[in-house]
């Protein structure tokens, strides 16, 4: 810098941004002769919501990374959990998604992220999402490609929604057989985990089915939760609903 001697050397610049340079360069804020010589050979990354295939490779690893650092199991998405986050707009792009599904296996009590354990930085604009269908109404579980229209687990606003969720205001009566056996159980011993609701019920209903009503009971104010994993507790609330 500053001689009239050429020194040679041998360096490669890498160089990143999420601006256009070009129009910087015209608005007076970076300088034109060092755009030139950095723009030897642009490679232009798209955002997420424009290279959807990607996502299930991404979603992959990033389950497996999460379970592993948070010493869990093999974790999957349910149907519903696949749509919405096909349908998501990303503007926080892949660390956004790792971030995301980082959350739900943390915050998770079994191996099967539904919907409801999704929670985004900015939600999209596009779609009105409503709670997945009960378990027993809907198919099973699976793992899919998704694509950028959501279907199945959610509702595009201006059609019909299913039904939603019981509100907690609505009366003790409008539980099912099994919710009520489970909440008889959970007064007189305290408590319950979702294996014991799994016995107490004895219809050998799957654990997808028997995670449902206790998130129900939970969204009803009739129970809560305390503690994370297999181990976790849902304990019936102070105050005790009326009787049906």
């Amino acid at each position: 810098m500053g001689s009239d001697a050429e020194v040679g050397f041998d360096a490669r610049i890498i160089a990143a941004t999420n601006v256009d340079l070009l129009e910087c360069v015209e608005s007076g804020t970076f300088r034109e002769d060092l755009y030139y010589r950095l723009r030897v050979l642009t490679l232009n990354t798209p955002p997420l919501r424009e290279r959807m295939e990607d996502i299930p490779l991404l979603v992959d690893a990033f389950l497996r990374e999460s379970a592993q650092v948070m010493s869990k199991g093999a974790m999957t998405l349910s149907r519903g959990a696949w749509e919405r986050i096909s349908s998501h707009t990303w503007p926080g792009n892949v660390r956004e998604l790792k971030h995301c599904l980082m959350r739900a296996v943390a915050m998770s009590d079994s191996n099967m992220i539904y919907v409801e354990d999704l929670r985004f930085d900015a939600q999209s604009p596009m779609v009105e999402w409503t709670h997945e269908p009960h378990p027993a109404e809907s198919a099973p579980a699976e793992r899919r490609v998704p694509d950028a229209q959501p279907r199945g687990g959610g509702k595009a606003r201006g059609r019909q929604a299913p039904p939603q969720l019981p509100r907690q205001d609505q009366p003790a009566h409008s539980l099912n057989e099994r919710q009520a056996a489970g909440m008889d159980y959970a007064r007189e011993h305290g408590g319950m985990t979702r294996a014991q609701y799994q016995r107490i019920v004895g219809e050998n209903i799957p654990p997808r089915t028997a995670q449902y009503d206790l998130r129900d009971l939970v969204e009803r104010g009739l129970l809560t939760i305390k503690g994370k994993g297999p181990a976790t507790r849902y304990l019936p609330a102070e105050t005790r609903p009326p009787s049906s």
